[in-house]
């Protein structure tokens, strides 16, 4: 396998790893809204968030590796290649050439690292937030992750990405059908 083809591998398989582990952070958080705490149940919950922790920190962990492998080797360390090159594929997509979704990008670099270092400090049950900053980070990077992986990326990714759309969208609603009448 020549450079270029493993560079092109590591670009792809990181980010598909991801947005993997992004998957499974967003059933959880949907699963897991407004749902009442057993505290019989504290001690696996308390093992399965550990869990979770490390998956979405394996994810931005993939996703950093990612940024850095693009554009290091695909844009040279030059932000104005990586805009240039954003702005062709936006214009081949859209017909206009735009390249400031980049900023965009930098906006999921900053918010991930965020998270993941907020999570490390707040221990285990740091995810457990208001559910509208929870639904505001997702829906911000569902966006993202929609935008980068299914409309920029290989068509046999749409139908993985309304797999995906279809599974979370069950998930909430089974939750909100199986989750206790609230007694307030």
């Amino acid at each position: 396998m020549s450079n270029s083809a493993a560079h092109e591998y590591l670009v792809l398989w990181t980010i598909r790893a991801a947005v993997l582990c992004y998957a499974v952070r967003v059933l959880f958080d949907v699963a897991s809204i407004d749902r009442p705490r057993d505290p019989a149940a504290s001690s696996s919950r308390g093992r399965w968030l550990s869990g979770l922790r490390l998956v979405w920190t394996l994810g931005w962990l993939l996703y950093v590796v990612h940024v850095v492998a693009a554009f290091g080797v695909d844009h040279g360390w030059s932000h104005a290649v990586a805009y240039e090159e954003t702005a062709i594929r936006t214009a081949m997509l859209t017909g206009v050439a735009w390249g400031g979704g980049l900023y965009f990008n930098h906006l999921v670099t900053l918010l991930w690292t965020l998270d993941v270092v907020f999570w490390w400090r707040g221990g285990p049950e740091f995810p457990d937030r208001h559910p509208r900053f929870v639904g505001w980070m997702h829906g911000y990077l569902a966006f993202m992750v929609v935008n980068g992986t299914v409309v920029f990326g290989p068509s046999w990714w749409r139908p993985v990405g309304g797999l995906f759309l279809a599974v979370v969208a069950a998930t909430y609603f089974v939750s909100v059908r199986t989750r206790p009448a609230s007694s307030g």
